[in-house]
């Protein structure tokens, strides 16, 4: 299934090689998130007077399923492929650990004894009973 992707260009012409890695990379991170409903990429050529070549900044801002808020990611470099594989590799590290606190969470919750079971466990306690 593929994701709803609206990818932006700005300073810069829009690029049929750079949309078809940022759509790359999006399937990719797919095939292990299927909680991804929308992405809104902008590339953009940051027009700062450099001794090197120019900054290219990607923004990713992905729409999640589950209750998951948004996420935002920017991540700059001179190369606008690496500034692409970089935001989405961010993005990637950030939903694998959000998964693996949400996993703990339930792992601990599940843990806990049931309200019905928590009378018995004092009662038990308690000196004489």
């Amino acid at each position: 299934m593929l994701i709803p992707t609206q990818i932006i260009f700005r300073n810069i012409p829009s690029s049929d090689a750079i949309s078809a890695e940022v759509l790359k990379q999006l399937d990719k991170l797919q095939r292990s998130r299927q909680e991804i409903l929308g992405c809104h990429v902008t590339i953009e050529a940051l027009d700062k007077h450099q001794h090197q070549g120019r900054l290219y900044q990607v923004r990713v801002h992905l729409t999640m399923a589950n209750g998951m808020a948004a996420i935002t990611c920017e991540h700059a470099d001179e190369d606008a492929y690496v500034a692409v594989r970089g935001a989405l590799e961010v993005i990637s590290r950030e939903l694998t650990e959000k998964q693996r606190r949400a996993r703990v969470r339930s792992r601990r919750a599940g843990a806990r004894v049931p309200a019905n079971e928590q009378s018995d466990v004092a009662a038990l306690d308690m000196p004489g009973g």
